[in-house]
């Protein structure tokens, strides 16, 4: 038996603490088949489809049988478990006249979703209950441990509520345990259902970042560690929620957007307006919230806004669909259950002012062109990223003829000698190369200015990287 304690009766399930695992179990009883979820009224129906498939053919005593689940358009894995609780589970233990154990671990939001068991006896009526896991086990390495624990934990908790806490009459139970093992609701993607405009499916990727606060220089990511990610990590409640990365194109604001990601261990949502906006009226307003309703419920993601001028002031448009959809996006960043959310722009003057106003972004990044030691920095990561050798004097040559150069113009410049070079960056090459160029350093010098009076406008905290002149 396991240790449990009653703790509460609501709407007639009873609910468990489990000292062993730190779980909460809920149990429900089943008077043949509750009728709550009709197999062409829930998406949990195609799972049962697929378990009962699965299981038909490797039913014998002990089995296991894993599945891998694919995140669905409609649904979330939540959807999935609690039909499974009160309707399908049961009924796999009455088809298969088994116990059944389902092990549910949900990825993609940091937690999991742990156990379902049901328990079939000899009579019409049938038990299940169902594991959550109250304490997040990411660090755990023995799986298998995990689910001998939970199966034993789960079943047990079940047998006993079945004799005593439910006051159900003692029913022996026949069959031995089957288990199935579904794992994932794939952590690599956002689905969503477009609509009957015709967009069908939409997905979008998650990617994992590449770049790292140690690809900028100490005085910036220091900055970037102690007002954004070490209070993020540290559960604050005045931890930021959104940020605005502002800055000249090829200056490296999508990059550093990646390192804070990197830094926070999460993955990049990109959301652009080509994902989401429809031809059809009032559709986009629906994918959207649909979208960012995913969104929502996701601890493990950075959602970024690139080229964030889209959001434009809403005294510009001549579409009401526009203002509608920049209210959702207003709505969203006063979440207070909002993920990261990330915007770069290079024109901040152009975006709607009450969407970058403190409480909606809450720290201002603004990067300008390069100086000495950033370009060194870049100089160092480019050459490194394509396996160049290079001597010290050749990156100081580099570093002292790219004043007033972008990062993105750095390593083209690099790419351009590299390819004349034969491979290699001569003297000859970079001098090639750097003639190729046409920088107009007084108007680039203008654009900085011109961030640093923007900068001491802005209300709330700003990370400033503008240099001087002097110091560029």
């Amino acid at each position: 038996m396991t240790n449990a304690k009653n703790l509460a009766t609501k709407d007639g399930v009873k609910v468990i603490e489990n000292n062993v695992l730190r779980t909460t179990v809920v149990a429900h009883a089943s008077d043949n088949l509750r009728p709550n979820y009709p197999p062409d009224a829930t998406p949990a129906a195609g799972l049962y489809d697929h378990l009962k498939e699965a299981m038909e053919s490797s039913v014998e005593g002990g089995t296991s049988v894993y599945l891998k689940l694919r995140s669905n358009a409609h649904v979330d894995l939540e959807d999935f478990y609690h039909p499974f609780v009160e309707y399908f589970a049961p009924k796999l233990a009455q088809f298969f006249k088994s116990n059944v154990f389902i092990l549910f671990e949900n990825t993609a939001k940091n937690k999991k979703w742990f156990a379902v068991a049901a328990l079939y006896p000899r009579s019409n009526k049938l038990i299940t209950a169902r594991v959550i896991l109250s304490k997040k086990r990411s660090n755990i390495k023995d799986v298998v441990g995990l689910i001998k624990e939970s199966k034993e934990v789960t079943l047990s908790t079940a047998k006993e509520m079945l004799s005593s806490h439910l006051n159900l009459e003692r029913l022996k139970l026949i069959g031995n345990v089957t288990t199935v093992i579904a794992k994932g609701f794939g952590d690599s993607e956002i689905r969503v259902y477009g609509g009957e405009g015709g967009e069908g499916v939409i997905v979008i990727p998650l990617r994992r970042p590449k770049w790292s606060l140690k690809d900028f220089p100490d005085e910036l990511a220091e900055e970037l560690r102690t007002l954004v990610v070490e209070p993020i990590k540290m559960g604050m409640k005045v931890a930021p929620k959104g940020l605005l990365l502002m800055g000249p194109p090829g200056v490296g604001k999508t990059l550093m957007v990646e390192a804070i990601a990197k830094e926070l261990g999460k993955k990049i949502m990109e959301l652009d307006p080509g994902t989401y906006r429809s031809m059809w009226y009032g559709q986009t307003e629906k994918i959207l919230k649909n979208i960012l309703k995913k969104a929502m419920n996701r601890d493990d993601i950075v959602i970024l806004l690139d080229d964030a001028e889209f959001l434009m002031d809403r005294g510009m448009s001549i579409h009401e669909a526009y203002v509608s959809e920049m209210n959702i996006f207003l709505k969203m960043l006063q979440s207070e259950k909002r993920p990261l959310i990330a915007m770069t722009t290079n024109h901040p003057q152009l975006m709607d002012q009450a969407l970058i106003r403190p409480g909606r972004i809450d720290v201002l990044i603004a990067v300008g062109y390069p100086d000495k030691k950033f370009r060194r920095k870049i100089v160092e990561n480019v050459l490194k990223r394509y396996g160049i050798e290079a001597s010290e004097e050749i990156k100081d040559k580099i570093v002292r003829i790219t004043r007033w150069f972008s990062n993105a113009e750095i390593d083209a410049l690099i790419r351009m000698a590299v390819a004349k070079g034969k491979g290699k960056i001569t003297d000859e090459s970079l001098t090639w190369a750097r003639n190729r160029f046409n920088i107009n350093e007084t108007e680039r010098q203008r654009i900085q200015e011109g961030i640093k009076w923007y900068v001491s406008k802005m209300q709330g905290m700003v990370i400033s990287y503008v240099k001087d002149p002097s110091e560029v």
